[in-house]
């Protein structure tokens, strides 16, 4: 088992289930239609105007569509409808937040009648995450049908909230200026092109006030 993996099963026993359907025996993940050839970096903004995972970027600024989506299935590959999003989550390392406290990002919305949703909207939250999201489902980390654990899907988080509390403000800016006068840093770079110079400085300055009030 690969240590990410390992990494994300912990933080999965750190994130407990909103609203666990305990009715349904066993959960499986798939048709997941993600396909990355290398890492993406999704943008997150506390009031939401991020561009979402659809305007995520690869190392060197690019944008990629990094949105997905996924069924939910029972034991006998029957489609599970109407499963809360709010225990469907992505989870990388605790310097992500959401606008609720949480290490994580919560689907779109709850699975239709197929038993699918997605990843795709713009995320309220702050902090950064170097590590690969791990799928989760009610509080454990997502598995196939055949009980294999889906590997960490290749999404890193950053933004302008570099202090992961929910507001950008003075304690960003201090951040930022530290990391400005290194030239280099994975949390300030914000266009992710290796450098953080006056592109990463209007980018910041751009999203300077917003919280998730």
């Amino acid at each position: 088992m690969s240590t990410r993996l390992i990494m994300v099963l912990a933080l999965g026993a750190t994130l407990p289930a909103l609203a666990a359907n305990a009715d349904i025996p066993a959960i499986y993940v798939v048709d997941l239609s993600l396909q990355l050839s290398e890492p993406a970096c999704l943008f997150v903004v506390p009031d939401g105007s991020g561009p979402g995972f659809a305007g995520a970027t690869v190392f060197g600024g690019d944008t990629v569509d990094a949105s997905f989506t996924f069924r939910l299935v029972d034991q006998y590959g029957d489609p599970i409808p109407h499963y809360p999003y709010e225990d469907l989550w992505l989870a990388g390392s605790s310097l992500l937040v959401d606008c609720f406290g949480r290490p994580c990002i919560v689907a779109d919305a709850d699975t239709d009648l197929e038993g699918r949703t997605s990843f795709s909207l713009p995320v309220r939250g702050g902090g950064w995450s170097t590590e690969p999201m791990g799928l989760f489902v009610a509080g454990s980390a997502a598995q196939d049908p055949e009980g294999a654990f889906l590997e960490p899907l290749p999404i890193l988080v950053h933004g302008p909230d570099l202090d992961g509390d929910r507001a950008i403000n003075l304690a960003d800016i201090v951040l930022f200026t530290i990391d400005l006068a290194e030239g280099t840093g994975f949390r300030s770079d914000l266009r992710w092109d290796g450098v953080i110079n006056l592109s990463d400085i209007a980018i910041f300055a751009q999203h300077l006030g917003a919280s998730c009030e």
